[in-house]
């Protein structure tokens, strides 16, 4: 999975030097790549604990989005159709996480 939820959950990553390097704005492609797997990975860890605390309105717009993608009547393009079978796995580990919580 390239982004960093994981079948288990949201995904820990362990900050590198050369990571940090990346997050200061150095001009290097390699390390412009890797802070902007860190930003995404946060902000997928961010849906994943914002949707396990939702409430049910909230996981039913999530799930008619991945549902709305591709367009209805529009031919599926195959980065559509991971886009949708993505917010589907993070709402996914957003339910696994809201399972875990309230047996917790």
């Amino acid at each position: 999975n390239d982004g960093g939820a994981t079948p288990c959950g949201p995904q820990a990553i362990e900050a590198r030097p050369e990571d940090e390097d990346a997050a200061d704005g150095a001009s290097d492609p390699q390390a412009e790549l890797v802070a902007q797997r860190i930003r995404l990975i946060a902000l997928e860890n961010l849906v994943i604990a914002l949707l396990a605390a939702g409430n049910a309105g909230q996981r039913r717009l999530a799930q008619g989005m991945a549902e709305h993608t591709p367009l209805p009547g529009m031919p599926g393009h195959p980065l559509a159709m991971h886009v949708a079978a993505h917010i589907g796995d993070l709402i996914e580990h957003a339910a696994q996480m809201r399972a875990r919580q309230a047996s917790g």
